[in-house]
């Protein structure tokens, strides 16, 4: 996914400030079979495999497999979900960021190390706000789709695809528009706690003012305050 500028307010990420500031949890959804932990010693294999990546020294199908083999080598930590959460965990399994599929690069595009780094920062934020295989590979697609559509916008048409998908909003959602972009909102501050770099991203290339992606992202929040047993 290519990055562009873009300066224009975004619906979803604009004034979003870290979870602690708000007085909201940082970490409200305990991670997976202690998907989080890690000793000293995985951390920096791990941090080496990302490094070997993002450099070009592995593809995207040695990266995950060795990833997939550290992570089995792994040993658990205790599991602190509540039941209810492992049985909604059941239906939408957490993926580790390897797991997702995410769009092959245009014919004639480079993978830079840019690009290689981008992938691996989205594929960590994703892994982080608990999405499974099958939404996170979905996220991943439209972002893609619709950053390649506004990646060249100038300011001003930056300015209305922002109006524009703001309008969109609410004709999909009505009266709950304010309510859902908050509830999108919330959960971007919370992800943006360990992973600033999410904000920063969805405001630079005008991400955040895109209808389809706050909704898939909304739909996200919704399924973890399910999860928690919150009401939505």
């Amino acid at each position: 996914m290519n990055e562009a500028t873009n300066s224009a307010p975004s619906n979803i990420a604009s004034n979003a400030t870290p979870a602690h500031v708000t007085g909201a949890n940082p970490d409200p959804n305990p991670a997976p079979d202690g998907h989080n932990i890690r000793s000293a010693e995985h951390l920096k294999v791990e941090s080496w495999l990302r490094e070997d990546y993002a450099a070009g020294k592995m593809t995207t199908d040695e990266y995950a497999a060795a990833m997939l083999e550290l992570n089995e080598a792994h040993e658990e930590a205790p599991d602190t979900r509540t039941e209810s959460q492992k049985t909604f965990d059941a239906t939408f399994p957490p993926a580790k960021p390897e797991a997702y599929a995410f769009p092959p690069p245009q014919p004639g595009e480079q993978a830079t190390p840019e690009l290689r780094a981008a992938d691996l920062t989205t594929r960590h934020w994703l892994s982080t706000a608990l999405f499974s295989r099958e939404h996170g590979s979905a996220l991943a697609v439209e972002a893609d789709r619709v950053a390649r559509k506004i990646e060249h916008f100038s300011e001003a048409q930056h300015e209305l695809f922002a109006r524009s998908e703001r309008q969109t909003l609410e004709k999909l959602w009505g009266a709950d528009t304010e309510k859902n972009l908050s509830t999108a909102r919330a959960f971007i501050r919370e992800v943006g706690e360990k992973h600033p770099e999410l904000i920063q991203m969805l405001n630079a290339t005008g991400l955040g003012n895109s209808s389809s992606v706050i909704v898939q992202i909304y739909h996200q929040a919704e399924r973890l305050m399910a999860r928690n047993g919150e009401p939505t």
